[in-house]
């Protein structure tokens, strides 16, 4: 794909961005960087003309280049906010890319006969393709215009502002080219993982939680990609109160429900063999309606939980019965439940407690604990900030190794030291025959 192949395929491309007011912030940014040359430029013309030998100084000249001075400042001042501001509004439509190519990706089987390096492969390029379609597309696109905005000022001045403007634009040209060839490969590749839909059976819902990023707002979005291929009722979870009951509320509603975990990067939902299930921990913990009996929940093809008696409490949400200890999908955004320490691990089991405890006291958890004033009986509230955020993250790890023994947990990859210390922690844990308890953990 060439220059003016790329060009055209962002203006006609159904995928192509089309938040222009994000381009626009991106052209005035590549504005601003050039800047400084035009102001060097400006000056040494005039300098000519300000200070005349015998004549004095021109004043005119001389009110001409403090404010192009002024201009110079704003304009670089401008465009420096202007870029803090894209930067973050590039990462979360990246991050939506991604999420988009995650949920095709997951929906086509491709990981049910792949290994665990094709996965992370497959991930890897993934990246690279919502990099270009969310990240280089704007920044290609921004850099154009930017070119097209500086050629009319290029020929109707003459001097060094027009050999600025030239240079600029041969390097605009040049690096955008560049993109594109890096780029190449990888919308070939979002194009096939596009083409990989799977065209499933008819149900009353189907959600994805993808809680790692934690970008969306609404309790439910359409899914244009996927309308056309599979015909099916598509949402969206977030961790807010309000958007989790709502959610709930509907999932209480339906016969059958199909829920398709995209926790986190690096979840490889293939080690689950056909004999297992998945047991997605809900971020809320709790349904808002008693469901029928007659409703199931299938995640991941798999009967998870059936016939639940759901009265708000944790220790009434039990799932059905397996040959296999299912491993359990914590989410990255970990729920405290407004109750004591040992509760948020046993969820009001008390058979689990001695396990609790055990696996408590082989990590960094009880130290902390121990100064608590009541102990492992001190009360925790649901959205409390007493307890520090990878605190938080390995109660919810316990919490669901307590109850499923060799789960794979996911953790949060965006505070990296936090991460790694709770990793350690659970590589660490031994069962009371010395065996390893946590069978893998997939970062």
């Amino acid at each position: 794909m060439g220059f003016w192949q790329c060009f055209a395929w962002l203006n006609s491309s159904r995928s192509s961005p089309r938040d222009w007011q994000t381009t626009l912030q991106l052209c005035l940014h590549s504005l601003s960087e050039i800047v400084p040359a035009l102001f060097i430029a400006f000056a040494i013309r005039l300098e000519r003309d300000i200070v005349n030998p015998g004549a004095g100084i021109d004043t005119g000249n001389l009110k001409l280049l403090l404010l192009g001075s002024v201009a110079a400042i704003t304009l670089m001042v401008v465009g420096a906010v202007t870029l803090r501001i894209v930067l973050n509004r590039l990462s979360q439509v990246e991050a939506e890319v991604f999420e988009t190519l995650l949920v095709d990706y997951t929906a086509s089987g491709a990981m049910a006969g792949a290994g665990m390096s094709t996965i992370q492969s497959d991930l890897l390029e993934m990246e690279a393709a919502a990099e270009l379609l969310g990240r280089d597309v704007y920044r290609f696109r921004g850099s154009v215009a930017a070119a097209l905005v500086f050629f009319p000022l290029m020929f109707a001045v003459q001097g060094p502002i027009a050999v600025v403007g030239v240079v600029f634009a041969v390097l605009t040209v040049v690096a955008a080219r560049n993109r594109d060839r890096s780029g190449q490969h990888r919308l070939i590749v979002a194009r096939q993982l596009k083409a990989l839909q799977l065209r499933a059976q008819s149900v009353d819902w189907i959600c994805w939680f993808k809680p790692l990023l934690g970008l969306s707002k609404r309790a439910s979005r359409d899914l244009s990609l996927w309308m056309d291929q599979v015909g099916l009722v598509q949402g969206k979870v977030s961790a807010l109160k309000a958007e989790r009951t709502r959610f709930l509320t509907s999932l209480a509603q339906l016969e059958r429900v199909v829920v398709i975990v995209v926790a986190a990067i690096g979840i490889a939902l293939n080690t689950v063999e056909p004999s297992q299930f998945i047991l997605f921990v809900l971020l809320a913990g709790r349904f808002t309606k008693p469901v029928r009996e007659a409703s199931e929940v299938i995640l991941n093809r798999h009967q998870a939980i059936s016939a639940l008696q759901a009265n708000g409490e944790w220790k009434r949400f039990r799932p059905s019965q397996s040959e296999e200890p299912a491993p359990l999908v914590l989410p990255s955004s970990n729920v405290l439940i407004a109750s004591d320490v040992l509760s948020n691990l046993t969820l009001g089991q008390s058979d689990l407690e001695p396990r609790a405890v055990d696996l408590l006291l082989q990590t960094r958890l009880w130290p902390w604990i121990s100064r608590l004033p009541d102990g492992l009986n001190t009360p925790l509230a649901e959205d409390s900030d007493a307890v520090p955020s990878h605190l938080r993250q390995l109660i919810a790890s316990l919490r669901a190794l307590t109850h499923r023994s060799g789960g794979s947990v996911s953790l949060d990859n965006r505070d990296r030291s936090y991460a790694a210390s709770t990793i350690e922690d659970l590589k660490a844990l031994r069962s009371s025959d010395g065996q390893p308890v946590v069978r893998d953990v997939l970062v």
